[in-house]
């Protein structure tokens, strides 16, 4: 039989993988997937007569093999491979300390995420510069002082977890007045 079309990851998240890919020309019955992770345990493949399908139970910042090929009675295709890998898991909450801010300052505190992280970035609004800003701190950090705020009546405060160039899913602080 003939290779199923690319692969296609339509979105990827912390324990998941959505992937799709075009009907194989000729006679397809089935399309035999598999995955491995980066540690090298094998997944039993999978058998799926459509062109979609979500890997689940996956662990975060893990690169996987993927592979997907066509059977028609006993006989497989040469398989259609790609790597992906899932993202960082996001931090737990954002808070701002109540106790702790000013006129152009304020504290922002964070559960830390799971697993492995390189670096937390925080961004704020509304911001006074053309890029916006981007503050970095540790994988240890739990808190940040936030300064050169002006005094704009409310802001509301982001945080990514970062892990080998790969960003987590954004969390938000609620709407803060300084």
């Amino acid at each position: 039989p003939e290779r199923p079309g690319p692969i296609v990851i339509t979105s990827v998240t912390v324990n998941r993988i959505y992937i799709s890919w075009s009907e194989a020309a000729g006679i397809a019955d089935l399309y035999e997937i598999t995955y491995i992770p980066d540690n090298g345990i094998d997944n039993s493949p999978t058998y799926v007569a459509g062109t979609e399908y979500t890997l689940t139970g996956l662990t975060p910042v893990t690169e996987y093999s993927i592979a997907i090929k066509t059977t028609a009675g006993q006989l497989l295709s040469e398989a259609r491979q790609t790597n992906v890998y899932t993202i960082p898991t996001p931090p737990q909450s954002i808070t701002v300390d109540q106790d702790d801010i000013g006129p152009t300052y304020a504290r922002v505190s964070w559960q830390p995420s799971t697993g492995d992280v390189d670096e937390y970035v925080i961004t704020y609004s509304p911001y006074i510069t053309a890029s916006g800003p981007w503050i970095s701190a540790s994988p240890l950090e739990t808190s940040k002082d936030i300064v050169g705020l002006v005094n704009e009546p409310t802001y509301t405060f982001t945080i990514m977890a970062y892990s080998g160039g790969l960003q987590s899913a954004p969390v938000t602080s609620m709407a803060v007045n300084l």
